[in-house]
């Protein structure tokens, strides 16, 4: 007995709504592959255990698959298995109603999907951020999420993912909804390929989360000159509200303090006093859900790796860094 020949097939088996078989032939397949020492595939079946309980709504048994097969290794250079974690956790936070945590889970997914080139899971991370936004009202961004998941289906011949993409945008909550657009902003004859949804366009003024209007604000976290006038011209061109700071210390001050309400952080991982994993964990542990992007030095997948285990929701090397990848993943975070 193969351990992947049981994966597929159990995957198989959930295609068909055969769950209950499903689980029996998963379970072989992970006796197989103990038994071969097949550390990556005990993972992965493990991964997809824990998703066949949260569909079955056995969210105990879920959570413990899941925490089994993340204990398994620590090692995964090329994130793969990362990835697939964040997105099992992503379903399981989601079922249990944890939606900022699903949030923070499946973009850290669609984050590390879109680095390491796997179009089925970037469009399945779309899918399913989709599905999220949808149930937290948030309908523009919940369709132009479904949308991308509809063309990388599409695209891939995944016909019953496509499907399922196809039967949630005929839903009635899309009527005259229209997902979050972007266009090119100029100014003063200056071409600056900046991204900008169209909630934020009408009278210089955003829309946040459908309920309340205005600047958002970004704490920008950053020493080093030419990059902090780069980002926070940028920022501000893209009628963003900028509160700059040059050292950890006072970054964490602000960003736990309640009196201010930041949008998302951007943060150098190597500040003065406290870098910016350190301040990731600290507003992690007192559970604020404020969107991180973290700037390192380096463009390894070592760096990335540790920013989201620190609680980043994303990770850009500082060198060659260009301001629109910058906004992209701020806006993608902030849908």
């Amino acid at each position: 007995m193969y351990a992947r020949t049981q994966r597929v097939y159990g995957r198989i088996l959930v295609q068909r709504d055969e769950r209950q078989q499903a689980s029996v032939e998963l379970e072989k397949g992970l006796v197989a592959a103990r038994a071969r020492g097949s550390v990556e595939e005990q993972v992965l079946i493990g991964l997809d255990l824990a998703l066949l309980f949260v569909e079955l709504g056995q969210y105990d048994v879920a959570r413990t698959r899941l925490e089994e097969a993340e204990s398994i290794t620590p090692l995964d250079p090329a994130l793969v298995l990362m990835g697939r974690a964040f997105f099992a956790r992503g379903r399981l936070t989601m079922a249990t109603g944890a939606l900022a945590d699903a949030n923070r889970f499946f973009t850290q997914s669609l984050s590390i999907s879109e680095t390491i080139g796997d179009p089925y899971r970037v469009a399945l991370s779309h899918s399913w951020i989709g599905h999220l936004r949808l149930k937290m009202s948030r309908l523009e961004s919940a369709r132009g999420h479904l949308e991308e998941a509809r063309a990388g289906f599409a695209k891939l011949g995944a016909a019953l993912d496509l499907a399922r993409v196809e039967a949630a945008l005929q839903a009635g909550a899309f009527a005259n909804v229209r997902s979050e657009m972007t266009q090119v902003f100029e100014q003063g004859g200056l071409t600056l390929g900046a991204r900008f949804s169209t909630a934020r366009l009408s009278g210089g003024s955003r829309e946040i989360d459908g309920q309340r209007k205005g600047p958002q604000t970004i704490l920008v976290a950053l020493a080093a000159e030419p990059l902090t006038s780069m980002i926070t011209r940028g920022l501000e061109v893209e009628n963003y509200l900028v509160d700059w700071v040059q050292d950890g210390r006072t970054a964490l001050e602000r960003s736990r303090d309640p009196n201010k309400k930041y949008a998302c952080l951007v943060l150098d991982a190597l500040l003065e006093y406290r870098s910016g994993f350190d301040i990731c964990r600290e507003i992690r542990k007192l559970s604020l859900e404020t969107p991180v992007v973290l700037l390192g030095g380096r463009a390894g997948v070592e760096d990335k790796i540790e920013a989201l285990q620190s609680g980043a929701d994303d990770y850009l090397a500082k060198r060659k860094m260009v301001f629109e990848e910058l906004l992209a993943k701020m806006e993608a975070l902030l849908r």
